[in-house]
């Protein structure tokens, strides 16, 4: 006892000193080293369970799998789509072909009643004239454009009346007519310019197509019309009749007097509606469009009494949405009550004479 009271009172501090405090370091926690990792709770992703740790892979997978859509739904609409798709094809293709076949059988009627002439056969013109047309076209006048150019330079540049007959057809018959043109007194019609017409109209007579060039001059700086005509000699020369009328606007000079005359006249020619008529004349009368100019002064709508013999001839030769070229008898006579201008004959339509006195066309 004496003992154990004596190691007591050696380790008791001296006298007057305070005894050290003891503290408990559990609050320095980011010094400390625990004996066991803490467990840590993994983020609460949308879909994951709360499975032991160890199976925490296999859930994490399932948890990202993006889950399975039924796909009949899918298939059902785009089988729809495509069936959709191909019903509409079909209907464009099939309108097309009917399209295709009507150019076929109005360019097949045009040729079967053509008259076989050199050169080459050309269907009804239309606004969707196929590519195979619009070429011929092209060829047709420029192998014809160098003999034209040729042609109105010796017309409007020789310096005698002799001299520009060379360049016309049947010169003796329009002798007087170049020598007052270009003679008459006053300063003669100077050449400007020769430029093609691009749609080429068909011929009346050959049922071809024809090249056709516009001529401004000093003296027409509207323009006017040259074609080329094979003359006794066989060699192309320029039509004057038709650079004629023209040139010196004849066909407006007749519908602006309103002559009741009939005259010739060289025109282009198409096919139109007779809305302008009264209804009681609309069965009796076939309008034709003519222009015998380039700017449209000599432009006007005739008709043509379906019962006679040039309505029939018109019916069987004239179709809707081609552009022809002829030689008509023009007067104006009274139609659905009012004064018109009508068509009375045609050159070369095995028509009798229209009115006594009347100019015949050359044959």
């Amino acid at each position: 006892m004496p003992r154990a009271h004596d190691e007591a009172q050696a380790i008791l501090p001296p006298e007057g000193v305070a005894a050290p405090q003891t503290t408990t370091p559990a609050a320095v926690t980011h010094t400390s080293r625990p004996s066991q990792p803490p467990r840590v709770t993994p983020p609460a992703w949308t879909g994951m369970s709360t499975e032991d740790p160890q199976n925490s892979s296999q859930t994490h997978e399932r948890a990202i799998e993006p889950p399975k859509k039924s796909r009949i739904g899918f298939w059902i609409a785009a089988v729809s789509l495509i069936a959709a798709v191909l019903a509409i094809t079909g209907l464009l293709a099939r309108e097309k072909m009917k399209e295709r076949v009507q150019r076929m059988r109005g360019g097949q009627a045009v040729a079967n009643r053509a008259t076989p002439t050199t050169g080459v056969t050309l269907s009804t013109p239309s606004a969707t004239a196929d590519a195979a047309d619009r070429l011929n076209q092209k060829i047709m006048t420029g192998a014809a454009m160098a003999g034209a150019n040729q042609l109105v330079q010796v017309l409007f540049e020789s310096a005698t009346t002799a001299g520009r007959l060379k360049a016309i057809a049947n010169p003796a018959s329009h002798q007087d007519e170049v020598a007052a043109v270009f003679d008459g007194g006053g300063e003669p019609p100077a050449l400007i310019a020769l430029t093609p017409i691009s749609t080429l109209p068909i011929s009346l007579l050959t049922h071809q197509r024809m090249p056709m060039f516009k001529v401004t001059t000093s003296g027409n700086r509207a323009g006017a019309l040259v074609s080329l005509s094979t003359g006794a000699s066989g060699v192309p020369l320029i039509n004057w009749p038709l650079l004629h009328e023209t040139h010196e606007r004849l066909l407006t000079r007749h519908i602006e007097a309103k002559d009741q005359n009939p005259k010739w006249f060289h025109v282009g020619l198409r096919r139109v509606h007779s809305f302008e008529l009264p209804a009681s004349a609309r069965d009796q009368f076939d309008a034709m469009d003519i222009d015998g100019s380039t700017d449209g002064t000599g432009h006007i709508v005739t008709y043509v009494a379906k019962e006679s013999a040039l309505g029939r001839h018109f019916s069987n030769l004239i179709e809707w949405g081609g552009f022809y070229f002829g030689r008509v008898l023009v007067c104006w006579m009274e139609i659905g009550g009012e004064m018109r201008p009508a068509l009375l004959d045609c050159e070369r339509s095995n028509l009798p004479p229209a009115a006594e006195g009347a100019g015949q066309p050359v044959r």
